[in-house]
């Protein structure tokens, strides 16, 4: 198996099944430089089971940490999501008082504007018509006394 990288160097890997050795090497025109060698020795059956043992008891206790810190984060952001809904919950009913007071409040203004507007109404119509029975008043004493008069 070979790999060549950048052009004025070349580089192989060398995998060498009767030695298990993987070389990476380093061809030029004047020589071969090993840059890296690395020698893999057969396991036995024990070995490899052992390895294996030990890599799945090591992955079993990590994945126990990762569960406990899981289950408290978890337990933690839900407490913290009850409270934020109890507030939420606090905030709409404060929120829906508020409008149900301002919109009693916008009526009983409204209804109290009104009637001030009615009180107005009915002093501007006594007043006009007050105005007309003295302008009337006061056009018939000038038209007695121009009569008078004449």
């Amino acid at each position: 198996m070979a790999c060549c990288v950048g052009r004025p160097h070349r580089f192989a890997f060398l995998l060498l099944f009767y030695l298990t050795v993987l070389d990476i090497v380093e061809s030029n025109p004047f020589k071969y430089l090993s840059h890296v060698s690395l020698s893999i020795q057969p396991g036995s059956d024990a070995d490899v089971k052992s390895y294996l043992s030990q890599v799945t008891t090591e992955l079993k206790k990590e994945n126990e940490v990762l569960r406990v810190k899981f289950q408290h984060v978890n337990s933690s952001l839900e407490s913290e999501m009850s409270k934020l809904k109890s507030q939420l919950e606090l905030k709409d009913l404060e929120v829906s008082e508020l409008r149900e007071g301002l919109r009693n409040e916008a009526a009983v203004n409204s209804e109290k504007y009104f009637r001030e507007l009615a009180a107005e109404k009915e002093k501007l119509l006594k007043f006009q018509s007050d105005m007309n029975s003295k302008a009337e008043e006061d056009k018939k004493n000038l038209e007695t006394s121009h009569r008078e008069v004449s």
